[in-house]
């Protein structure tokens, strides 16, 4: 069994796969299997996988039929045999120091996942090395977060918050998780979400943790901008995804006095952000269609029932008013 099991969903990156693999191959760490799961890529990269796997015997393939980031993971998540496991994608690379520091961290606090903060890597007007900010771990600070310390001042926030952030905790790739935690409580991704898939699994993770040691400042992780990846470019089903978005965390979460309050929060923040995608759309009448469906949808009208309970700048208030008036003139005529 190895210590640390890398799992590398792969799809489209025969760019970029060589860099993200030597990054794990050149770890001080040597007690690492990694597993490239190729999700259906119609690129070179499942050829780049076995010629990897042939050579480096702690390297595995998984091929499987294309199913999304999450269905990816879940079929490295199966295989994975180490102690530890953290996710890598596979546009993205790793310092050598990376697993073996993350190691050394979990093991002496002895902690479900150890959670850091990594750096961009060839944003447009970010120098590469900056720490990367999603504007969601305001008031977290470097140190060990116990059962106790995550109810008092992460479950308050861990869905959504009043500034329309996500949750203080997500993005799988930025934790070394224990396996045996996982295992446990059956943490695997949910298939059926498409987009910020993670955001839910990260969530579940912090529900079920009994301690977590947090590590600030840029370190670790160099996260490419991919203008192609699904976070970065417009797709036609993206509404479909927040839907799938949204009910995903009112399976997991509606039952749970604790966050019920914040589950209209968490649709707010995914409704404005698919309506902000009408500027990817090209055409008046189109853009039109795309509002009209998302304000149809009875998970809208739940979401804006919620635009009293927003705090944050005064642009954001004024946004949120803007977006008000248009919906409620748009339910009007439709």
């Amino acid at each position: 069994m190895a210590l640390v099991s890398v799992v590398i969903p792969v799809y489209g990156v025969e760019a970029y796969l060589s860099r993200c693999v030597d990054s794990v191959l050149a770890q001080t760490l040597e007690d690492i299997e990694i597993i490239l799961v190729d999700d259906g890529s119609p690129d070179r990269c499942p050829q780049l996988c076995d010629q990897y796997a042939a050579v480096h015997p702690h390297i595995q393939v998984v091929h499987k039929e294309n199913g999304g980031l999450a269905s990816a993971r879940n079929g490295g998540m199966a295989v994975a045999r180490g102690k530890y496991l953290f996710f890598l994608d596979s546009d993205d690379w790793i310092d050598p120091n990376a697993l073996q520091e993350l190691v050394e961290v979990a093991e002496a606090e002895g902690v479900d996942f150890v959670r850091f903060r990594p750096m961009y890597a060839g944003w447009p007007g970010i120098a590469d090395g900056t720490l990367c900010d999603f504007g969601t771990e305001e008031g977290m600070t470097q140190g060990l977060y116990s059962r106790q310390r995550m109810e008092r001042e992460l479950y308050p926030r861990l869905l959504g918050t009043r500034q329309l952030t996500l949750g203080p905790v997500v993005a799988a790739w930025r934790s070394l998780y224990r396996r045996a935690f996982l295992e446990e409580h059956g943490l695997r991704f949910d298939q059926q979400v498409r987009y910020c898939e993670d955001t839910v699994f990260s969530a579940r993770v912090v529900r079920a943790a009994q301690s977590f040691y947090y590590l600030d400042g840029p370190r670790y992780y160099h996260y490419w901008y991919n203008g192609g990846s699904i976070t970065k470019s417009f797709r036609a089903d993206r509404w479909q995804a927040f839907q799938r978005l949204m009910d995903a965390f009112e399976h997991y979460f509606g039952e749970d006095v604790r966050f019920a309050p914040q589950l209209p929060l968490q649709k707010l923040y995914c409704v404005m952000s698919a309506l902000s995608e009408r500027r990817r759309i090209s055409g008046v009448g189109a853009r039109w269609k795309w509002c009209r469906e998302i304000c149809r949808d009875p998970r809208t009208r739940a979401a804006m029932a919620a635009l009293g309970q927003v705090e944050g700048s005064w642009k954001l208030k004024l946004t949120l008013r803007l977006a008000a008036l248009r919906w409620s003139a748009l339910l009007a005529v439709l």
